[in-house]
Order: structure tokens, then C-alpha cells, then sequence
């Protein structure tokens, strides 16, 4: 069982009543987050606390030091014992677990400046080395998901306190050309064997070579042909699949991945809605028609996931009952989304849809696999986004949305009030209380009244958007009005997407392996023997 004087919710430990609700520390704290960092930010938010009351902050010091242990003994299930000697046991999840104690720790000794704690945080990780067979040789990589996660959020924001700064780094990860460019793509493979020879197969860093043919017709021409080959690629594929006619003479705007919040799925899905209400009120309004694809699982337990994958159900089908609405926007939501569907998808793809909450996202790969294939990004700075953008620049991407540094200040000042937006943007109230009005589903009007509530005024006592969907939905309804004027010149967009293809070549995995070998390994390459 969990120690006294703690309560364990979802993936976070957290205080029980002896610490007042109604401090404005407890309310910080709730406003953050915990899915990402889980017991990490709420140390942090802890340590905010010594500053300005003295006897709340001795509250707080007795639990950390309970925290602390806590994490150090057992797992995220307090009811399962993982560890019998510190860091031994089970060993991937205790290096996860033990690195929240260690960083807990480090933050505790950022925050008051008690030099004991930031040795004892070195020595847990000395510790840490040694029990997984390291002895202070191998730096930690934090790389991947969960690990690159912790260090963004919190050890280039946080720590700093140049603990082992050589055993920590960040290298950004690839996908494999061999699986997402070779075979996903033959088409386009052939034109790019037949216009830059094959050197791209072994050194994908050669497909810059691709850039002068962002300029040459008759390469634009055939480029274009390809991409529309491979649309009629897949919408055979998902007619056979799951019975969709879809046209691919439509833009197919794309986003798959893991659903959750961070990811805001809804966003985009809450922008579709503003377009069907305007094609529903002016018979005049056109726009380049567009078929969005979702694709996406969620969490067994994760209900918020599951109510926002049934509500781009219910708006695909409200936009498919309106005969003008439904020749501009068609709404697909991918089957039991999986690498083989990847595999189809990726090529035929133009606008690969990336809206993470900026700080959220640690890397992602499905970008950079749409980016490989020749679609171009619309997504917030975040991420391989940031690697994006800057390796193609602001004319051939869409950045939008507020920046990891804004996020955390709105975050730290905690002033932030969705409901002024539901009040001042007409369309964006409108779209938001179609959620309960009965307009989406009169047979059960309140359906989707919890995603409603949770946007504007918070469904569990923590602070409403904690995902800044509203926030950023402005910022992102403009990026996608330049988005669709651009599309409708087909030949400046082919050069879009020809630019992204040729710059894509530093997300290969290969390149990453080198890195990994450079300044961890230190391996010799085997050599082929003719």
C-alpha cells in the first residue's frame, strides 16, 4: 500500500486532505498535466510551494521524502511490490522508476538550494548506473518516447544542475527508407532512381539532389502523376477494406496516431465542424474539397480517447447526410489502424496533420514518414516538427499555435480562461455547443456534453483545456485557410511536397544508428566481404 499521508490516482501520487485544496499551489499543481510527467511535476509543483508558506512547505518536505522512497521501493501499482532492492527487479521499469525518484530529488534541491539533496540525487543515479550493469561508462540516452519526453520537460527546463551532464542525450530518432520510402512507395522510388540515380538507397541524405526538380516541369508533372496514383492506390485499398468510396481528386488530409488529448484529434475535428456550419450557411462558400482520415486507438480505459473517436464518428455521418457539405468534406476514420494500413496510407497522403500541445510532444515518427512520402505539414513547433520546419522553412509547411516557452508560462501563471474564447470566437461557440444541443445526435442531445465541459469550463475540478485546444484554435483555423488557397495552385503545392521528399533524407534510422555509434557505442562497422 501506498505510504501515509498519500493518495494514489492514475499515475500520480498525490497528497490527501492534509494539504488544503483551496491553496493556490494545490490549484497550479491540478492545472498541470500529470499523463506526461507524471510524480515528476508534482514534486516540482511542490517545491514552488517553500517560497511562500512556511508551514505548507514543511508539509510538502515530509511528503517528498515519502514520495521519494516510495518510488525508489515500488512500482506505478502500489499493491504490487517490484523492486526487492532498490533499483533491481524489474529492470526496464526501474529504470523509468527509478529516474523519477532521482529527478524528484534534483528538483527538491533546484527549488530550495539544498546542496545535500543534489548529492543525493547524484548518487541515486550513480546508483542507478551501477545496478544496471553500466559502472559509469555508458551515458543515458533519453531517447524515445517516454525518456525523450522526461528530458525535454524536465531536464534542460528544470534541472540544470550539471549532474552527469556527459551521461545524458538527446538524439532525435528516424524511420527506416527501407520500409517507408523502398517499399511503401515503388512509384515514387522509380522517379527518384530514374532522376538522381540510385545513391538515395544507401545515403538518403542524397535526395537533396531532388531540390533543382522543384522547378522543372515536366519532374513536377510526373511527380504529381505519382501522388495521384497512389491516391487511387488507397481508395481501392479502403474500398476493399471497409467499403468506402472515397474520390481522389480530393485532397486527402491525414492524421493517424495514438489518441489522446496531447494530440488534439479534436482540434482538427472541431475546425471540420466551423467548415460544415459555413457550407450549411452560405450557399456560396466553396473551399478545395478535402477528405479528412483519422486513424487512431485508444487506451483501453481511457474514456475522454473513446468519447472524442465517437464524436468524428457522429460528424462524419452528420456531414455525409448534407448533400452540399458532403461534395466539399468526406470524414474517414480508419479501421484497426496498423503498419500495413501505414503502408498505403503514407504515399497517398498530402497534408499530414501534427497539433500536438506544444512541450507535449517528444519526437514522433509519423511525420517524418508523411514528410518522406511527400505531404506537407500542418502542425504546432513541437517536436520533429521543429526539424521540419526548419530543414524545409515556413513556405513549404504550416506552423501554428502557441510555443513550447508560451505553454509553460501560461501554464506557471495560471490565468488562463477558456471560456473567454467560447465567448468571443462566434463559430468556435457555436461548433462547441453543438455538442449538447441535440444538432449532432437528437436522439441523446447531452451525449458529448463532457468533451464540451471539459473544454470550457473543466469536468474535474483542474483547469478547462488543459490542452489548449480553444487556445490555439484561432492560430490554426488561419494556417489552414492559407493551407487550402495554397492547394488550389497544384503546381506550387507539388513543389511543396518535392521539397519535403528531398529533405527528408536526415530522418533516416540510419543516421541515427551512427549517432547512437558515434557517442555511445563506439563500434566498428562490420564490413561486407565481396
Amino acid at each position: 500500500m501506498p505510504p501515509a499521508g498519500t493518495s494514489v490516482r492514475g499515475s500520480a501520487i498525490r497528497p490527501t486532505t492534509s494539504i488544503p485544496r483551496g491553496t493556490d499551489v494545490w490549484d497550479v499543481r491540478y492545472q498541470m498535466p500529470v499523463e506526461e510527467c507524471g510524480n515528476m511535476l508534482i514534486m516540482l509543483e511542490a517545491g514552488r510551494a517553500f517560497g511562500a508558506d512556511p508551514a505548507l512547505a514543511k508539509q510538502y518536505r515530509s511528503l517528498l521524502d515519502t514520495w521519494v522512497q516510495y518510488l525508489v521501493k515500488y512500482g506505478e501499482d502500489p499493491d504490487e511490490q517490484l523492486c526487492t532492492d532498490d533499483f533491481a527487479g524489474h529492470l526496464a521499469h526501474n529504470v523509468n522508476l527509478a529516474a523519477k525518484a532521482i529527478i524528484g530529488v534534483a528538483c527538491y534541491a533546484r527549488l530550495t538550494g539544498e546542496e545535500s539533496y543534489a548529492k543525493q540525487a547524484k548518487t541515486m543515479a550513480e546508483h542507478l548506473l551501477e545496478k544496471i550493469g553500466d559502472k559509469g561508462n555508458t551515458p543515458l540516452t533519453l531517447d524515445g518516447q517516454g525518456w525523450s519526453m522526461k528530458y525535454n520537460l524536465l531536464w534542460d527546463r528544470v534541472l540544470k544542475l550539471n549532474l552527469m551532464p556527459e551521461k545524458f542525450y538527446a538524439i532525435t530518432n528516424g524511420i527506416t527508407p527501407r520500409r517507408w520510402l523502398m517499399l511503401a512507395n515503388p512509384s515514387l522510388s522509380d522517379l527518384l532512381d530514374e532522376s538522381i540515380g540510385q545513391g538515395w538507397r544507401k545515403d538518403l541524405n542524397e535526395l537533396e539532389k531532388l531540390l533543382p526538380f522543384a522547378d522543372d516541369a515536366a519532374f513536377v508533372e510526373k511527380f504529381a502523376a505519382v501522388k495521384k496514383a497512389n491516391k487511387e492506390r488507397f481508395s481501392r485499398w479502403i474500398y476493399r477494406h471497409q467499403g468506402l468510396e472515397l474520390d481522389p481528386t480530393m485532397m486527402f488530409d491525414v492524421q493517424v496516431k495514438r489518441l489522446h488529448e496531447y494530440k488534439r484529434q479534436l482540434l482538427n475535428a472541431l475546425h471540420i465542424l466551423v467548415l460544415y456550419n459555413r457550407i450549411c450557411d452560405d450557399p456560396n462558400y466553396t473551399m478545395a474539397p478535402r477528405t479528412f482520415i483519422f486513424g487512431a486507438k485508444a487506451a483501453p480505459g481511457y474514456r475522454r480517447a473513446k468519447e472524442i473517436i465517437h464524436f468524428i464518428n457522429v460528424l462524419a455521418a452528420k456531414v455525409a447526410s448534407h448533400e452540399r457539405a458532403s461534395k466539399m468534406i468526406r470524414i474517414v476514420f480508419l479501421q484497426n489502424y496498423n503498419v500495413s494500413t501505414a503502408e498505403m496510407l503514407m504515399p497517398a497522403s498530402e497534408v499530414s496533420e501534427q497539433l500536438s500541445t506544444a512541450s507535449k510532444e517528444a519526437s514522433g515518427t509519423g511525420n517524418m514518414k508523411f514528410m518522406m512520402n511527400g505531404a506537407v505539414t500542418i502542425g504546432t513547433l513541437d517536436g520533429a516538427n521543429v526539424e521540419i520546419a526548419d530543414l524545409v522553412g515556413n513556405d513549404n509547411c504550416y506552423i501554428f499555435g502557441m510555443r513550447s516557452n508560451e505553454v509553460e508560462a501560461l501554464y506557471a501563471a495560471g490565468t488562463y480562461r477558456s471560456l473567454d474564447i467560447y465567448e468571443t470566437n462566434a463559430e468556435l461557440r457555436r461548433a462547441l455547443n453543438m455538442m449538447f444541443d441535440g444538432t449532432l445526435t437528437p436522439e441523446n442531445p447531452k451525449m458529448f456534453e463532457g468533451l464540451y465541459r471539459a473544454l470550457v469550463f473543466s469536468d474535474n475540478g483542474g483547469m478547462a483545456d488543459p490542452y489548449l485546444v480553444l487556445k490555439d484554435f484561432g492560430s490554426y483555423q488561419q494556417a489552414q485557410s492559407h493551407l487550402g488557397a495554397d492547394y488550389l495552385d497544384q503546381k506550387k503545392w507539388t513543389r511543396k511536397e518535392i521539397i519535403n521528399v528531398a529533405k527528408s533524407g536526415v530522418f533516416s534510422s540510419d543516421r541515427t544508428i551512427r549517432e547512437y555509434n558515434d557517442l555511445i557505442w563506439h563500434l566498428t562497422p562490420l564490413t561486407k566481404k565481396r
